[in-house]
């Protein structure tokens, strides 16, 4: 392990659910904060210690998504479900009862910084939650950031420095504002999938968009094939995550 059980990323945990105690309101239950300095200096603060724990004591900043040098990541969101290395999560979350994570990732110049978020199992509707608060989501960030001020400097006064490493990013997604300009004028799809893509990420389902456009439930199915096929997606679950990099 590479810091001990009194290091700031442990003691501060209470402070960290104490601010992040207001995601309980949208059945956010897990949260975490990492800040990644292009000098290999890193912040970690979390409201679940035992997972964070458990991904420093493995070893998992070797070889981690979130470990790759600063300047590879772009401003987007991100399903941990479709990341590489599942195993990871598998033994660092998932274990610990944490499931349907995302991050949003955010470069500042000198650093870059992932802000996690994650619920139970049983809580599969999150991702509609995740969907349509992207952007109270986003406000929590820039909250986070203010209220954990003395908490982040208290952590990088007690820095740990660790090489980055040089593994390919595969869901880094350097096309997304040229893909949503070209879908948000329909330029890829008609009319009445443009209009399935806006209720979809409004976090409608199937049933729920064919009532409101007024078309069957099958209908609606063979627009989102349609569209899946269109944005290169496997299922609707890739859809809905393309979709999620697109919008952000």
């Amino acid at each position: 392990m590479i810091i001990n059980e009194n290091h700031p990323t442990y003691t501060t945990s209470t402070d960290v659910a104490e601010i992040a105690k207001t995601l309980k309101k949208l059945d956010i239950t897990y949260f975490d904060f990492t800040r990644n300095y292009k000098t290999g200096e890193r912040v970690w603060l979390t409201n679940h210690v035992a997972s964070t724990q458990r991904y420093l004591e493995k070893k998992y900043y070797l070889c981690g998504n979130t470990e790759g040098a600063p300047e590879k990541y772009t401003q987007q969101v991100v399903f941990l479900d479709t990341l590489p290395k599942q195993y990871i999560y598998d033994d660092v979350l998932r274990s610990h009862n944490i499931y349907h994570a995302i991050q949003m990732i955010n470069p500042k110049g000198d650093y870059c910084e992932f802000f996690g978020f994650g619920t139970t199992k049983e809580n599969s509707q999150i991702i509609n939650t995740y969907l349509t608060k992207l952007d109270v989501l986003k406000k929590f960030c820039d909250y986070f950031l203010e209220q954990a001020s003395s908490v982040i400097k208290l952590v990088e006064k007690n820095k740990v420095i660790l090489p980055f490493h040089n593994k390919k990013l595969d869901f880094i997604n350097s096309d997304s504002f040229d893909l949503k300009d070209n879908l948000l004028h329909s330029k890829l799809l008609s009319k009445r999938q443009s209009e399935c893509i806006k209720l979809l990420i409004a976090g409608k389902t199937s049933r729920q968009i064919a009532s409101t456009l007024n078309l069957s439930p099958r209908t609606v199915e063979h627009y989102l094939t349609h569209i899946k096929t269109k944005l290169n997606c496997k299922n609707k679950t890739e859809l809905i995550i393309k979709l999620v990099k697109i919008i952000v």
